[in-house]
């Protein structure tokens, strides 16, 4: 499954990167949690849009009050991951695999060995940011208001971080975005070839500070404890780019130049 994750890369080079052509801005997030706002790139008749989503998905058919579903937990409350191998035909999923993906960017997620619950981070190699395959709905909300909502489409681990945890995000390559976004309704099932495990020579994954178990912690450090993997200089242009993004942040909630 992938029930963390973490988006620090400035929304603007996102943009160069993913072809979207709004220009939001975001402040840098190191443990965004299901039932969170979270950005993804859609695309409608030509147009590629990046918009904010509940991370849950809410199919059109599911009626029930948002936070009593969530406080549930039935297996009718919004579910932040589809699993790649029955997305095509379970009724929660199937319509909007068909009619509705998205790309979700990340640059770290986070999973939980499940023999001691030490948790760790898992990022690309080059530390570059990476893009999950995602679901999106449009529904609407007991008190009448449209709510967007998504999913993480999810597959079996690689062999490299199989003795961690026994699935992973799909991780779409470039080449295969733009397919991803526009294939139309009725090829959507060869999509399938691409719910497939990420490179193992591609990610690595390193334990740190189970403070990421607690959502209230959400900054640069935790990223930071033991790793050979991550060095100083990681860390520091990770706080640089913290502060970066705050800044961009402010400026432009103010208006000031």
């Amino acid at each position: 499954m992938c029930g963390r994750f973490a988006l620090i890369t400035p929304s603007e080079s996102l943009r160069q990167m993913l072809d979207f052509t709004n220009q939001p801005h975001f402040q840098p997030r190191y443990n965004i949690a299901p039932g969170q706002s979270i950005a993804i790139i859609c695309q409608a008749a030509s147009v590629r849009a990046c918009v904010n989503a509940y991370w849950g998905l809410i199919p059109q058919w599911l009626k029930l009050p948002l936070k009593q579903s969530l406080k549930q937990k039935t297996k009718y409350s919004p579910q932040h991951n589809a699993k790649g191998e029955t997305v095509h035909e379970k009724p929660f999923f199937k319509n909007a695999y068909r009619y509705r993906r998205c790309l979700i960017p990340a640059d770290a997620f986070y999973e939980w060995r499940k023999s001691d619950k030490q948790p760790f981070c898992v990022r690309r190699c080059d530390q570059e940011p990476f893009i999950m395959a995602g679901l999106w709905e449009e529904s609407v909300d007991a008190k009448g208001q449209k709510i967007t909502s998504c999913a993480i489409i999810t597959t079996q681990a690689n062999a490299a971080l199989s003795p961690i945890h026994a699935r992973m995000p799909v991780i779409l390559e470039s080449q295969n975005w733009d397919r991803w976004l526009t294939t139309a309704p009725q090829k959507a099932e060869r999509l399938s070839e691409l719910l497939i495990p990420a490179a193992e020579e591609d990610f690595a994954a390193y334990p740190i500070s189970k403070a990421v178990n607690q959502l209230a912690n959400d900054n640069y450090k935790l990223w930071q404890q033991a790793s050979p993997q991550l060095k100083e200089a990681q860390l520091t242009e990770a706080q640089s780019t913290e502060t970066q993004l705050t800044a961009e942040f402010v400026e432009d909630e103010t208006g000031d130049k």
